[in-house]
């Protein structure tokens, strides 16, 4: 069985983060290796959550991992720039994986996380130039590149690519621009060296929790699969809309994340 090697944070509520790429991956037919960057008694999003900074442990998983080889890697939410510094030595260390997804989790809607620090915005500038594809939104890409974000968010599809390709590498050919809102529709822009394309799913009411963590787990895994991206894209896409949808219907608290796990069919 294929495997890939996944860098996120691990949170007792909120159907995010690790929580929502386990049962993912493995439903993408996909062995999904933890490795937790932290442990949180629940998302961020929750007020008087607690959280174990789990650095320290992450070179013992290297030291025991160091023989075992990886299709995909994917890394998701960093507590530390050291903890960036450490998976690109991993990432550096497994050249076999052909997938190297990396979702620069840093901000949102216009504004960075709290714990994203100037020292974290440097590491992860670095960290994307040894991904084959990342997965920033409109906020991230604005944070990577230098880019205002009200420019971003008002601007064509044309240009949006034109500022992602700034970012390309050696390695990164292939950047998905996410959550791009445009007249009641969310468009995922896939940005490759000539041209571009366009996923798009009706705009829902409200925001959710751990989407981001869903469509990244998804792409990564249908592309170790041999999926093309834009087929890749429009899977994440549909098991997000279905659980959104569904979700909207219970009317439960947003910040517990979508109702995945009766859709994870769709992934077979």
């Amino acid at each position: 069985m294929k495997k890939i090697a996944v860098f996120n944070d691990l949170s007792g509520f909120g159907k995010c983060s690790l929580s929502a790429s386990l049962p993912i991956i493995s439903a993408c037919g996909i062995e999904c290796c933890p490795l937790p960057t932290a442990v949180f008694t629940r998302q961020t999003a929750f007020d008087g959550y607690k959280y174990y900074d789990l650095t320290d442990m992450m070179s013992s998983y290297f030291s025991d991992w160091q023989k075992e080889e990886f299709e995909g890697i994917y890394t998701g939410f960093f507590i530390n720039a050291r903890q960036m510094h450490l998976a690109k030595t991993f990432i550096c260390n497994h050249t076999e994986a052909n997938t190297v997804l990396i979702d620069p989790v840093m901000g949102d809607n216009g504004s960075a996380y709290p714990v994203c620090t100037d020292e974290i915005l440097d590491g992860m500038k670095d960290l994307i130039n040894y991904a084959t594809v990342i997965t920033p939104n409109l906020t991230e890409l604005s944070m990577l590149t230098g880019v205002d974000f009200e420019s971003l968010k008002n601007s064509s599809f044309d240009y949006i690519a034109s500022v992602a390709r700034d970012l390309f590498s050696d390695k990164l050919k292939t950047i998905i621009v996410t959550g791009i809102h445009i007249r009641g529709k969310i468009y995922n822009l896939i940005v490759s060296d000539k041209k571009y394309d366009t996923v798009s799913s009706h705009m829902f009411h409200g925001s959710f929790s751990g989407t981001g963590d869903i469509f990244a787990s998804v792409v990564s895994a249908k592309l170790v699969s041999g999926k093309s991206v834009k087929t890749a894209v429009k899977t994440a896409v549909k098991l997000i809309s279905k659980s959104a949808n569904a979700t909207l219907k219970v009317n439960t608290d947003s910040r517990y994340g979508v109702q995945f796990e009766k859709y994870l069919y769709l992934l077979r």
